[in-house]
């Protein structure tokens, strides 16, 4: 039998450019880190304010995570 996961993240929505680029430097290669190795293929993100309510879903395929780095001058 094939069972098939998902990651769960949150994190902090974000409001700036920099912001952003923390996001995309730090926390998606942790995350690529952390599934890709075991098989997870995607990762569910729930965006939450600053009172900790999800106010943004999304997801993430697991293999495209280095894309959204690759190439950019963090």
């Amino acid at each position: 039998m094939r069972a098939d996961y998902v990651e769960l993240k949150t994190s902090r929505l974000m409001d700036t450019a920099m912001q952003v680029e923390r996001f995309e430097r730090d926390k998606l290669v942790k995350w690529w880190a952390q599934s890709y190795p075991v098989g997870v293929q995607n990762i569910i993100v729930g965006f939450r304010d600053d009172e900790g309510r999800v106010q943004k879903v999304q997801e993430m395929k697991t293999q495209s995570l280095p894309k959204h780095v690759a190439g950019k001058s963090h």
